[in-house]
């Protein structure tokens, strides 16, 4: 019994290391015996979860100049990120605030596929890779965990994220008072979870043609309302499922730049 016992923990203890050393080689796109020995039985190496906390692993390999992520020239980077939810344009949207919040905001999207899944492909033109570990970080904030990296080329990235449990930063509306939301640099992404209406207002000095979209907690397309002449209100119904309401104009945002105000109820 003690021996069995023995047994499963010897096992236990390769399989953290292994998953370790196999993020890590993931990292560098080759199995490295340094790497190995830098990570020992992986145990140091473990979110919360009990999964490789990749921004640690990250670090390691930076310190022992295993991992390269700057270059004297400009160069193009290939990072394609992969889900098994069938979600793509919550995956776009939030890989897209993830390298946003890091800095990186000239991306060309190079791959689409919601086949089986979900697949965004882009390129960066840039001298400093994305740091794995502090992009890790970022997806975190919104619940996405990047489970897994595979280095295909020197500049090729392929991160494969678990988006079961995410949610987007929106903007935060308060129920039952109208709130003046400011001027927008890009379409309003609201979260109306338990609202029935929405009521929304432009200013009489601007010129409102109002497109808004209601969707789901994936950002599929529930309904949509599109004014074709410029309007100064619009009242909306949400179904039970909405999610997030969207709120964007036909024509330019310069044409809200005084900014919107709403009223949830």
């Amino acid at each position: 019994m003690v021996k069995k016992l023995l047994v499963l923990t010897a096992s236990a203890a390769f399989c953290l290391a292994g998953s370790v050393v196999d993020i890590a080689g993931g990292l560098l796109g080759q199995n490295s015996t340094k790497a190995t020995q830098l990570f020992g039985d992986g145990s140091a190496y473990l979110n919360a979860n009990g999964k490789p906390d990749i921004a640690k692993i990250s670090n390691v390999l930076k310190s022992n100049s295993l991992l390269r992520l700057s270059y004297k020239q400009n160069v193009k980077v290939n990072i394609k990120f992969i889900s098994r939810q069938n979600n793509p344009l919550l995956i776009m949207k939030i890989a897209k605030d993830a390298l946003n919040g890091l800095g990186y905001n000239d991306i060309l999207t190079s791959e689409f596929s919601n086949a089986g899944g979900a697949t965004w492909g882009v390129t960066v033109d840039t001298k400093f890779i994305p740091d794995p570990g502090s992009l890790y970080s970022a997806f975190k904030e919104s619940g996405t965990e990047i489970t897994d990296i595979n280095r295909s080329g020197e500049l090729s990235y392929e991160y494969v994220i678990d988006a079961s449990n995410s949610s987007i930063n929106q903007t935060p509306v308060q129920f039952s008072q109208e709130v003046q939301l400011s001027k927008p640099l890009e379409p309003y992404l609201i979260d109306i979870s338990g609202a029935k209406s929405a009521t929304i207002s432009a200013s009489a000095e601007d010129r409102w043609f109002a497109v808004v979209r209601i969707l789901d907690k994936s950002l599929n397309l529930l309904e949509e309302k599109r004014s074709d002449k410029a309007i100064n209100s619009l009242k909306v119904s949400f179904p039970q499922n909405a999610k997030y309401l969207m709120i964007d104009d036909a024509v330019s945002l310069e044409n809200i730049k005084r900014g919107l105000k709403i009223y949830l109820e």
